[in-house]
């Protein structure tokens, strides 16, 4: 993203967003601008949206292709991937982090579009988009865990189906029975990649499954369906 001249009242905006959602300034993960160099106080738990991009564009050319992130945040992937050609939308939960996201978007003049939708609306806006818009791939990165967690595994499961009719190509990372929604996949019996990928395969349309490698976080896999 080409860095801005960015006027007092974006800066103060910027910022009191950021305070919105941590009145630190720490963010979940990292963003693909440089906050820092503007006087903006900001700092990221996870610092590995590019190295996730790298691998899975490695894997697959976005350029002029339609998708949706779903579990977006404040779009730490949605822009860089917006960034190689693709037409995406991001899709998160939380509002604040949304409303951080549009107006980054504004800013820096990303092409990305974000929307907000409670998690249980994420699945409904896969078959919205469709009936507008062809949607060529779906990046789920760590939201799969929070749909069993809060909306329970039969609706996981239907979403999954959803995605899989929807999206030819969907990129996908979940807990594995780490993190705070671990113990719920442990339940589900959901608590290895294996099993993940037969659940994956049983309940969609998707045909082929590649692990794409593991990245940072949790030691997770990142794994691409394909139909």
């Amino acid at each position: 993203m080409i860095e801005p001249i960015m006027e007092k009242a974006q800066f103060w905006e910027l910022q009191s967003r950021i305070y919105k959602i941590n009145n630190k300034g720490l963010l979940y993960h990292d963003l693909p601008c440089d906050l820092k160099k503007h006087g903006i106080n900001v700092s990221y738990i996870r610092n590995d949206c590019q190295e996730r991009v790298d691998l899975i564009s490695s894997h697959y050319d976005f350029k002029n292709k339609r998708g949706l992130d779903l579990g977006c945040y404040a779009g730490g992937i949605t822009f860089r991937i917006g960034e190689l050609g693709a037409k995406i939308t991001g899709i998160e939960s939380g509002k604040d982090a949304v409303d951080l996201a549009i107006l980054l978007a504004f800013i820096y003049e990303s092409s990305a579009k974000f929307i907000f939708l409670a998690i249980g609306g994420f699945l409904d806006s896969v078959l919205c988009f469709e009936e507008h818009n062809t949607i060529d791939f779906c990046i789920y990165f760590g939201t799969f865990m929070w749909i069993v967690y809060h909306e329970g595994l039969m609706s996981a499961k239907m979403g999954i189906n959803l995605i899989s009719i929807m999206c030819p190509t969907m990129f996908f990372e979940s807990s594995v029975g780490d993190g705070i929604a671990g113990p719920v996949m442990m339940r589900a019996n959901l608590d290895t990649t294996e099993k993940l990928i037969d659940f994956i395969l049983k309940n969609s349309q998707f045909t082929a499954v590649k692990n794409l490698g593991k990245i940072a976080w949790g030691n997770r896999d990142i794994l691409m369906f394909t139909r």
